[in-house]
């Protein structure tokens, strides 16, 4: 019964996929039932689940009656095949639509319909075990009348729940606790909904509370009654409507009787009986101003006491002083001065309850009121005026003593400046009253503030003395007298003396008043002089070979404008450094353009050794006279403001034309922000490693005879392709190095960011994992890569079939896919841009004259017959380009290490079993996923220079490595028993060579840069790029340099069964590290081009003093050099057993075994026991887990690591440093 189905009920003779598995069992049984018992098996298994998948197919059919989603709940969770009674009930439908399903149409519509009903009750159930992590009762409403199962957002989250559970519980314990969570807000806030339609006869804000904050669910009197109430509702609602409007008459007396006490735990902070009247006479919920302050404090209140504890604190300030204001016109004083100031002073400032007279007078005027006068009469009106004259004297003696916390300045009264007059100072002096409602809690405010006024009486005191300043030179040297340090000692005793001079008879003192201003005429040009020479010293002293003082700055406007805003900047505390960076930029080279005005600035060295490749070379003013209104560089640049001239003569052109379609990076080219006058026009490139190289170059352009470009053309007349185009060439060496460029090095210079090369050769492509060029999947990545702002540009071959130019360089614009989610390359069609207009032109595929251009196809393509571009279609595109080249723009900072090839790690490449000798870099992922990162090698200088100085490099190459077991210890011998290539990489002899390359998750991987022959010299930087994963990078240093080592010439005999065996001791634990090198080579020949292979086969192993295996190279292998390391666990004998399996074909095998071990474990050779060699060489047993514990070496952030270090690696399938061997073709025997 498959899922509660009669198999009679699957009819599995009409399913074909049933009747092929059974009729191949039933031939397999009568063939050779024991013979094939597996497969037997095999069919019967999937006969059986195919079985089961019919049955729920069926069953699905049988149950369409049934609601799919009863309660919320899908059927497929219910299970229903379980469940005695529903299963019951089904097989009784079963029978009797099969015995007759018309006759037994009313019975079978029964159980449908109770069938139905049970589902509903099974599903219940499961919802109510489903939502047991919710309160039963939130906001005191129960569940079940929230209808849940009606929210549409509450039912999302509960099904995305459910999915979680079905698919891993504990693995999603995370999400799902969250998804209860929100869940549980949900139904929260729905209760709460319920409950305030519930609730709505009650008042909104008794007592000016908001129902809210009062917990009426918590407050048992209040439950019990709604309780009630709920229940005569379900009951009868109009039958008990008088008992439900008693109940709700009480529920109203009761919520304001919390409230009540809600306020007056509230308002505990207040006086309760501010002045002598009782806080409840206030009527404060009626006072519309303390209400909204009570509000905004309760707010405060219920989000976070102590994070707004300061303003809590402010507002309970504030209400307090409105009490008192309110008690004051409460009061008799308040009903005699209505104002809430008098004249300046506001009444809170003025001790108006401590005034002994003014007390009299209001008592007075009580008592004269209680004795029945009226209010008019005479003797009140005395009083009244008594009282007011008293008050205004009270603020008169306030503002006399108000400002006494001021200082006087350089002799000059408080009362000699017009403080009145300065709008900061005013602002202050009321802030100050403000603060001064609450003196104990705002001491500091006060004192900061009275600090602030001070320092202002000190401005206004100085400017004071400089109105009286007429006699002295107004800008000493173009610096404006106010920005002066006129306030030093000297400065003012002088000042003074003249001041005091003036005072007594300026007619009998003329003479010394005379003296003493060119006195301080003197000083103040000393003080200008010094002042500049401190804030140009940012400036060169000399600029263009002019010393500044030749330049006249101090009569140049516009410098000292600048110099202006720079200053007061700096006096603010420089807290905008962009700006004041900005000035200081703007100054110097405003300096550099009056120095060029004044010398007529031209790049002469420069221009003699190229003035030969051009016949003219007019300044681009001349050529273009409309650009000196443009900007240099425009903000918004386009592929078609350059193009090549004829003859492929514009080599910068596509690379222009690439940049241009991210405006920013051709900016940042470009230093010189303006058009210079008779000065250079600097750019910024990049050297090899990255670091910003400025160039200066005039503004003279090569032409050709007819008065056009020579090189690059500019079909829009723009001057920046002409100018960047020179002061590159002027960066490689001149006009004549551009020929001599390569695309890679090109993007770097132009970017300062690593250029990864992307061949169209499979053999190639493989070498670097770039995967599938001819898949729609790879032309996709590109489509991503362009995206991501990635600049990329493609080379021709040298022979190109459909009329493009051969080994050229075209800017790749975009990928367009023309049939959405097509697996078939053609319907890719690439997007160049071309800026060759001369012959060849293109004429293949959706060439301009194609027949193949649809309407649809150009709008998909933005097709513009008007564009420098080209649309050729992917397979197209591989049979006449050869590489791509991809400059990774947002690639992130790098880890970059130094390394050199020398006499001994000048190793060659993975042919050769020196290439173990080359430096290796550790590169270990810490993290729990593959990391995908960029590896790049930049030699430092080329290896010679030829006849034509084209500067040459090594061919070289990285590669990548990883051990091939868990838990093998770092080590410097890389050998096919220890170590597999994740990437060889590819020979390259261009000034850099980047590679991406993955990093498995948790691993150590080994990175080396090596060349194509052995013995080449240099030196080179190795960087990588790994974004924002946690990638470390760390020289590993060579075995030598740590470990001491042991070399035993061992003598084999093929085919013999007698193996050799050398013991060794050490006196402590340590780690090992065994190479096993076979010396025979019968034919010099065959090791020319790599020596990896030897002639014979093989093998090797380390045994303990019990004999039992501690590490193996397995097999017997003709590999040249074999290698193990190890841990050793304690002191003592260890041995190494060799054999050599192969047959006997050209003499003995000669090896050479070196053991590695540091000093401190003092490794010696050790006799063979006295038994002597045995005659049987023990059988290798299968590769064994060390015995002795794991062991944690130092961190890999640690530079440099030596080998020997335990680490753990994951688990890939093996791919070995050279070819499987062959096998000898007998295989050995053991025993």
């Amino acid at each position: 019964m498959p899922e509660g189905v009669p198999l009679s009920e699957l009819e599995l003779n009409r399913d074909e996929k049933f009747s092929t598995m059974e009729e191949e069992r039933r031939k397999l049984i009568a063939e050779d039932r024991e013979g094939n018992a597996a497969r037997i098996a095999e069919l019967e298994v999937a006969m059986n689940e195919h079985s089961h998948e019919l049955a729920k197919l069926k069953a699905s059919y049988s149950r369409s009656f049934l609601d799919p989603m009863p309660e919320g709940v899908p059927l497929s969770e219910l299970e229903l095949d379980k469940d005695e009674k529903f299963s019951t009930m089904e097989e009784e439908r079963r029978k009797l639509i099969a015995e007759d399903r018309e006759g037994n149409a009313a019975r079978i519509a029964e159980l449908e319909v109770a069938m139905n009903e049970h589902s509903h009750e099974l599903a219940k159930l499961k919802a109510s075990y489903s939502r047991s992590f919710l309160d039963p009762m939130p906001e005191g409403v129960p569940l079940s009348e929230l209808e849940l199962d009606k929210d549409e957002k509450f039912s999302t989250m509960e099904e995305e729940r459910r999915k979680l559970i079905a698919e891993d519980r504990e693995g999603n314990a995370t999400r799902i606790g969250r998804l209860e969570r929100k869940m549980g807000r949900r139904v929260d806030k729905l209760a709460k909904l319920k409950a305030s339609y519930s609730r709505s006869f009650l008042d909104p804000m008794p007592e000016g509370v908001p129902l809210s904050e009062l917990e009426l669910d918590k407050d048992e009197k209040f439950s019990t009654m709604e309780e009630e109430r709920r229940k005569l509702i379900a009951e009868d609602r109009e039958g008990n409507a008088a008992r439900i409007a008693e109940l709700e008459v009480a529920m109203n007396e009761h919520s304001h009787e919390l409230a009540k006490l809600k306020a007056s735990y509230s308002r505990s902070f207040l006086d309760p009986m501010p002045e002598g009247v009782p806080l409840s006479e206030l009527e404060l919920d009626k006072d519309e101003k303390f209400s909204t302050m009570e509000e905004e404090r309760r707010k405060l209140i219920a989000e976070d006491r102590e994070g707004n504890a300061t303003r809590i604190a402010e507002l309970e300030e504030c209400m307090s002083a409105l009490v008192r204001n309110l008690v004051i016109c409460k009061s008799t004083l308040g009903r005699v001065i209505v104002d809430e100031r008098i004249g300046l002073v506001p009444l809170y400032l003025l001790p108006l309850g401590e005034d002994s007279v003014l007390s009299s007078l209001t008592s007075k005027l009580e008592s004269m009121r209680c004795g029945g006068c009226l209010p008019d009469s005479v003797a009140v009106r005395d009083i009244q005026e008594q009282i007011i004259c008293r008050v205004e004297k009270l603020a008169e003696v306030y503002l006399e003593h108000e400002l006494d916390f001021l200082e006087t300045v350089d002799g000059i009264s408080v009362s000699q400046i017009a403080l009145s007059d300065d709008k900061v100072f005013c602002e202050m002096q009321r802030s100050l009253r403000q603060l001064r409602k609450s003196p104990v809690r705002n001491a500091e405010a006060i004192r900061d503030i009275e600090y602030a006024m001070n320092n202002i009486v000190r401005e206004l005191s100085s400017k004071l003395l400089l109105e009286d300043c007429s006699y002295l030179n107004q800008c000493p040297h173009g610096v404006p007298l106010a920005d002066l340090p006129l306030d030093n000692r000297l400065f003012r005793e002088i000042e003074l003396k003249r001041r005091r001079l003036k005072e007594d008879d300026s007619l009998k003192n003329a003479t010394r008043i005379r003296e003493l201003e060119m006195k301080l005429n003197d000083h103040a040009e000393r003080l200008a002089a010094l002042m500049l020479s401190e804030e140009r010293a940012f400036l060169e002293p000399c600029s263009h070979g002019l010393p500044l003082s030749r330049l006249q700055l101090g009569e140049d406007s516009s410098f000292l404008a600048m110099e202006r805003e720079r200053r007061k900047l700096l006096r603010e505390g420089g807290k905008d450094k962009n700006r004041i960076r900005y000035l200081e930029e703007c100054m110097r080279e405003h300096v550099s353009n009056v120095a060029l005005s004044l010398i007529s600035w031209k790049d002469v060295q420069f221009h003699e050794a190229n003035h030969s490749v051009a016949e003219m070379w007019p300044r681009i003013g001349e050529l273009y006279p409309e650009g000196i209104r443009n900007s240099v560089f425009p903000e918004i640049t386009q592929p078609g403001d350059t193009s090549s001239a004829p003859g492929e003569l514009g080599y910068l052109a596509p690379f222009i034309a690439a940049l241009s379609q991210h405006p920013p990076l051709i900016h940042r080219l470009l230093e010189t922000k303006t058009h210079p006058v008779n000065g250079p026009y600097s750019f910024i490139f990049f050297d090899p490693n990255s670091n910003p190289v400025r160039v200066d170059i005039d503004d003279r352009v090569p032409v050709d005879a007819k008065c056009e470009p020579k090189f690059t053309r500019v079909p829009h007349r723009s001057w920046y392709p002409l100018l960047l185009e020179k002061a590159y060439a002027k960066f490689v060496g001149g006009y004549a190095k551009l020929d001599q460029c390569t695309p890679h090095e090109t993007l770097h210079d132009l970017t300062g960011r690593p250029v990864t090369h992307i061949p169209f050769d499979e053999k190639r492509a493989d070498g670097i994992k770039i995967g599938d060029f001819r898949s729609v999947k790879f032309w996709k990545g590109i489509k991503r890569d362009l995206a991501a702002g990635d600049v990329i540009m493609a080379m021709t071959n040298g022979s190109v079939p459909d009329g493009l130019h051969s080994q050229c360089s075209y800017a790749l614009l975009s990928v367009i896919e023309t049939v959405h989610e097509s697996n078939d390359v053609s319907d890719i069609v690439i997007k160049l841009h071309n800026c060759y207009y001369d012959s060849p032109t293109y004429d293949g595929p959706l060439c301009n004259d194609d027949d193949n251009w649809t309407d649809g196809l150009k709008r998909l393509c933005h097709y513009n017959p008007e564009e420098d571009a080209l649309y050729i279609p992917v397979p197209v595109f591989l049979r006449n380009f050869s590489s791509m080249q991809r400059c990774h723009i947002n690639c992130g900072d790098r880890l970059t290490a130094p390394g050199e090839w020398t006499g001994v790690s000048c190793g060659g490449n993975p042919k050769f079993t020196t290439f173990r000798n080359n430096p290796i870099y550790l590169v270990e992922n810490k993290t729990s996923r593959p990391v995908t990162i960029l590896a790049e090698l930049r030699h430092q200088a080329p290896v010679f220079f030829d006849a034509d100085g084209v500067n040459h490099y090594h061919q070289s190459g990285l590669a990548l490595l990883q051990q091939h077991h868990v838990s093998e210890i770092i080590t410097w011998l890389l050998t096919s028993t220890t170590h597999r290539f994740l990437q060889k990489g590819i020979l390259m002899d261009t000034r850099e060579i980047c590679s991406r390359m993955e990093i498995p998750p948790n691993t150590t991987c080994y990175l080396v840069p090596y060349t194509l022959k052995r013995g080449s010299y240099g030196k080179f930087n190795v960087s990588l790029y790994p974004a924002s994963s946690d990638i470390t990078l760390v020289p590993l240093a060579a075995l030598c340099n740590s470990h001491v080592v042991i070399n035993v010439d061992v003598l084999l005999k093929p085919g013999s069964r007698e193996g050799r065996r050398v013991d060794f001791s050490v006196h402590e634990a340590c780690d090992v590290h065994l190479l096993l090198h076979q010396n025979k080579i019968t034919d010099p020949a065959s090791v020319k081009r790599g020596n990896l292979l030897a002639e014979d086969e093989v093998s090797m192993s380390v045994n303990d003093e019990r004999m039992s295996v501690l590490a193996t190279t397995r097999d017997a292998s003709n590999a040249r050099e074999q290698s193990l390391a190890l841990e050793l666990p304690t002191a003592g004998r260890y041995s190494v057993f060799i054999e050599c399996r192969s047959r006997l074909r050209t003499g003995e095998c000669p090896c050479t075994l070196s053991i590695y071990s540091p000093s401190r474990a003092k490794t010696r050779l050790a006799p063979l026991p006295p038994s002597g060699t045995q005659s049987v060489l023990p059988a290798i047993a299968p590769r064994q887990p060390p015995r002795q514990p794991a062991l944690y070496g130092r961190r890999l952030d640690q530079p440099p690591l030596s080998a020997g270090t335990v680490r753990a690696a994951a688990a890939t399938l093996p791919v070995g440093l050279v070819p499987a061997p062959p096998k000898s073709g007998t295989t050995p025997q053991r025993r």
